[in-house]
């Protein structure tokens, strides 16, 4: 648990990395957990495939459930809601990459784990969400 927020295991739904994956994985969360008011993917083309399942369902990305992927796609800010992210640069990935290499060629220690640098780039699809029922934002949701 972290900031307040616990997520239980059920909750927490595996798919392919891929459209369909996220439509189902959506589908399955959504039969468990029908008052999800938020959801994070692994990657942005499942972000997509949870866009396609919360319409089947009548729900709205971004209005009515919050949707956030991680890549930074460019279709991702095409995407109608644009679809909020995690941004992670490749040359950083690179970089640390050929460092890693460098290391181990030299057979110098290498870290056990290696942080990059991430980016939220929020868009259209994680705003508050709409309240339970009414498909009106609150009050306190819209001065935010």
């Amino acid at each position: 648990m972290e900031f307040g927020l616990s997520v239980p295991d059920s909750h927490i739904q595996s798919s392919p990395s891929t459209r369909a994956g996220g439509r189902s994985a959506t589908r399955t969360l959504l039969e468990i957990a029908p008052d999800t008011t938020a959801i994070v993917c692994f990657t942005d083309v499942v972000a997509y495939g949870a866009y396609t399942a919360l319409y089947e369902l009548g729900k709205e990305p971004g209005k009515d459930i919050a949707v956030i992927g991680f890549d930074d796609l460019e279709d991702s800010r095409l995407m109608s809601p644009s679809l909020s992210t995690i941004r992670v640069k490749g040359s950083d990935i690179g970089r640390e990459a050929c460092y890693l290499l460098q290391r181990l060629l030299a057979n110098e220690q290498t870290p056990k784990k290696i942080l990059v640098d991430v980016e939220l780039v929020q868009r259209a699809s994680s705003q508050p969400p709409a309240e339970a029922g009414t498909g009106k934002m609150d009050e306190a949701s819209q001065q935010a």
